[in-house]
């Protein structure tokens, strides 16, 4: 279930770092050394955050962890790309409409439990 929670995670932020440098027209070495650095931070946080949750007693930093990386990805989407997109006078209640969807179905995925190992 994390890993599903990572992947769409990605895609999302990736999609909006590309669509944000299509939008500035920053497609040069710079922009390019920026999308390798997020495309290979991703799977190294990913394995920092496996270790770290896999020991012993690390209930309180995996809290601590977790409401970091929840904290920040709120914190960009709400700034970023939720105020940016609501500027815009187009497609309100579109937009509207798929961001309530999108926040719906994070909210049915947090319900969701993995089974107990064992």
């Amino acid at each position: 279930m994390m890993m599903l929670a990572v992947c769409s995670h990605k895609v999302i932020t990736a999609f909006s770092l590309g669509l944000s440098f299509f939008q500035a027209g920053w497609w040069d070495c710079t922009s390019i050394s920026v999308m390798v650095t997020f495309t290979v931070a991703g799977p190294i946080g990913t394995v920092i955050g496996f270790i770290v949750a896999s020991g012993d007693g690390t209930e309180v930093l995996s809290a601590i962890f977790m409401s970091i990386t929840s904290g920040t990805f709120l914190y960009i989407a709400m700034t970023e790309v939720v105020a940016l997109e609501f500027s815009k006078v187009e497609n309100k209640i579109l937009k509207f409409v798929g961001f309530f969807l999108g926040v719906a179905a994070f909210a049915c995925l947090a319900l969701v439990r993995e089974p107990d190992g064992g």
